[in-house]
């Protein structure tokens, strides 16, 4: 039926002018050109405007488990013997009994370095327990992310570079760098952690992109998350073409057609994230 037809080739120029406008995200922020100011323009991509809106502003860094007592879960985590001493210290808190009150026996002091510890990180260990000691000082950013596109400054300097992120150690003397990193392992395993991991890639992203602004170059990756585009609405033109009565099979070769240009542009945005190179 002509028609049918005339559905069927416009349906399918549609379905294929879609895909033809379908092009491959961003895979990385613009950076550039650098103006008179020794500025650039610093452009995310939708992913990693996303990543960096969601990143808390310096009072939300520290969640409700605690700065201080992920201090204490890390430290478990290196020596298990200090958890069973801990649950101990907490049992000893009451309303008679403060945090500044409660000090180590005797015995559990043993356990403590028989197990291995420090003097300075059981102390550490205890104080984080009972949720009295001092946050240490942590470089924290003073401001949250830029969520749109804005200007950066060309700065080249390698001081720059953000330090990797470590266990917070309250006491500088514990100087065990085997000992340190396996703190640190531990550390990023938990929620303060993981949340200074965020900070620090994030942070490493934008120092390259002052060090790619004052190089000339024009990319930097940022963190992503995955951003999901809307879909092609192939249900609902289905739905639309075959609620005008056509033949039943011109209707099969429209889903059929529609769904299958879905899918393949699907599969484009999809294969740059995949290492795949398309010819176009």
């Amino acid at each position: 039926m002509p028609t049918s037809r005339a559905r069927l080739a416009a349906a399918s120029t549609a379905a294929i002018c879609a895909l033809a406008g379908v092009a491959a995200p961003a895979q990385a922020a613009t950076v550039g050109p650098r103006a008179a100011d020794n500025t650039c323009r610093l452009t995310l991509t939708a992913g990693e405007q996303a990543y960096a809106a969601e990143q808390p502003y310096v009072t939300g860094l520290n969640p409700p488990t605690g700065f201080v007592v992920d201090q204490a879960f890390a430290i478990e985590g290196v020596f298990p013997a200090a958890k069973p001493i801990g649950e101990e210290l907490e049992q000893a808190l009451t309303s008679e009994t403060p945090a500044s009150a409660i000090t180590l026996t005797e015995k559990q002091h043993a356990t403590l370095k028989a197990a291995g510890m420090p003097d300075a990180l059981i102390q550490q260990y205890v104080d984080a327990r009972l949720g009295r000691n001092k946050i240490p000082d942590v470089a924290h950013p003073k401001v949250r992310p830029a969520t749109d596109p804005n200007r950066i400054v060309a700065d080249a300097r390698e001081s720059l570079r953000p330090a990797p992120v470590q266990f917070p150690l309250a006491d500088a003397s514990l100087n065990n760098p085997v000992l340190h990193q396996q703190l640190t392992n531990a550390w990023r395993e938990t929620p303060s952690g993981k949340r200074a991991e965020k900070w620090h890639d994030y942070n490493t992203a934008r120092f390259n992109a002052h060090m790619a602004c004052a190089k000339g170059e024009t990319e930097v990756k940022f963190p992503a998350l995955n951003v999901v585009t809307e879909p092609l609405p192939t249900s609902d033109l289905s739905s639309k073409l075959s609620s005008d009565g056509g033949n039943n099979r011109v209707d099969i070769i429209l889903g059929a057609v529609i769904s299958l240009v879905a899918a393949l542009a699907g599969l484009v945005a999809l294969a740059p994230k995949l290492g795949i190179k398309l010819p176009f």
